[in-house]
């Protein structure tokens, strides 16, 4: 009997904890929902991490060690070790699916994680200037193998320059060419290209030019049209006079043109169209302002020229119904610079033909340059052609004609000295 009430005692016992455990819950959410995401929670940390893994290698095979390894979005990252595997956990709650692999020398390269866990990947390596061919004296050699001191000039951005010469837009693109201008007059020379400095006091400081082979110690810029200009090579330093001599002192500016190549003709046309406007002018004094200076600078000879009714009735010069100062307030005045300013316009038409087989290249190309200067009655026009051919008659023996046609003609006052032109 004892036995038997001590049974039921239990199971009252029971019975009373599980209906407590549940007023508990029912009388306070906030626990009970803290007790849920609590056990979601550690559900979801127990779950295991995701692990990628691979090697990096370059397009030759070789192992990459060191390369540096980014979860797209995140703060994990790992590297390659020095076999060029990597090994990478990413937590199960991460959602980012794209790895980003950088490695010096080498272009960036993204890959998106699917359902697998190895993935190998090739890194392409980046196109280094170091390749590029520059042309020095009689020949051409890659940038890597250069010894002197040679500056490439970047074509295509001196080519977006609306100008008349090639030098006009070479100022502040090469290193160590110092490029300053006389005169802004439309068509006016006066600029000065220096590459080692100002050797002499006395004697000319320009560079030697060389176009397509041929030195040229005068040569004239305008006479080459910029859209015709293959390549622009500057030497600097002293290794230049090894090949040109004494010429080279002044350090040497190698040009090629462009020519004929390989296959059917190509038809370039381009038009350049801008505008040019004096954007600040000096302040002028009004009428009135102006005669109010002179008379302060000169009062009585000076009213006698501006203001006679404003003298003393005693002057002999004094006229009743002559002009008074205030006078000029409603007079009407001239600025002469809005008589002498004017908006100018460029014009540029550029036409070019080039194509070849494989003995024989050619290039046809014209331009038209049209300047009206921002002073009115100044301006510059250049018509200029250039033929380039090239006619194999085997293969030891080769023609080349190289013929260029320019007329430049600028009109309007030498501003810079002084009106006198």
């Amino acid at each position: 009997m004892m036995k038997t009430f001590r049974n039921k005692a239990r199971v009252l016992r029971k019975i009373f904890n599980l209906l407590l455990m549940m007023a508990l819950f029912l009388g306070n959410k906030s626990y009970a929902s803290s007790v849920k995401e609590t056990f979601f929670s550690e559900r979801l940390k127990s779950k295991p991490d995701r692990v990628i893994s691979g090697k990096v290698i370059d397009a030759s095979g070789i192992t990459l060690p060191g390369v540096n390894i980014k979860l797209v979005g995140t703060n994990l990252g790992t590297i390659s070790d020095n076999e060029g595997n990597y090994k990478i956990a990413i937590p199960a709650q991460v959602t980012a699916k794209v790895l980003e692999f950088s490695y010096l020398g080498f272009s960036k390269q993204q890959l998106t994680i699917g359902t697998g866990s190895v993935y190998n990947v090739i890194l392409k390596a980046e196109v280094s200037s170091l390749d590029e061919v520059v042309v020095v004296g009689y020949g051409s050699v890659a940038r890597k193998d250069l010894t002197g001191a040679v500056s490439s000039v970047n074509v295509n951005d001196l080519q977006k320059a609306p100008v008349l010469s090639f030098d006009q837009a070479l100022a502040g693109r090469v290193a160590g060419v110092q490029v300053t201008s006389n005169d802004g007059q439309p068509g006016a020379g006066g600029i000065n290209i220096v590459v080692r400095g100002s050797n002499s006091l006395t004697q000319n400081n320009s560079p030697l030019f060389v176009v397509d082979g041929f030195p040229t110690e005068d040569f004239s810029t305008s006479s080459l049209n910029p859209q015709d200009i293959e390549s622009i090579t500057v030497l600097k330093d002293a290794s230049s006079t090894a090949i040109y001599g004494a010429r080279g002192a002044n350090g040497v500016i190698v040009i090629e043109t462009k020519k004929g190549k390989d296959g059917a003709p190509s038809i370039d046309y381009s038009v350049n169209v801008g505008f040019n406007n004096i954007t600040k002018t000096i302040p002028m004094m009004n009428g009135y302002e102006y005669v109010k200076y002179q008379i302060e600078k000169n009062a009585v000879p000076n009213m006698i020229n501006y203001t006679p009714g404003d003298l003393d009735p005693s002057n002999p010069r004094y006229k009743a119904d002559g002009l008074k100062l205030e006078d000029y307030r409603n007079l009407p005045f001239t600025n002469w610079q809005d008589q002498l300013y004017t908006q100018g316009k460029t014009q540029i038409h550029n036409l070019a033909i080039r194509g070849g087989t494989k003995s024989t290249r050619y290039s046809l190309s014209g331009s038209i340059f049209n300047q009206d200067g921002v002073i009115i009655n100044s301006g510059a026009k250049r018509y200029q052609g250039r033929l380039n051919l090239r006619q194999e008659i085997n293969n030891k023996l080769a023609v080349f004609v190289n013929i260029n046609y320019s007329h430049n003609f600028s009109y309007g006052q030498d501003v810079a000295g002084g009106g006198q032109g």
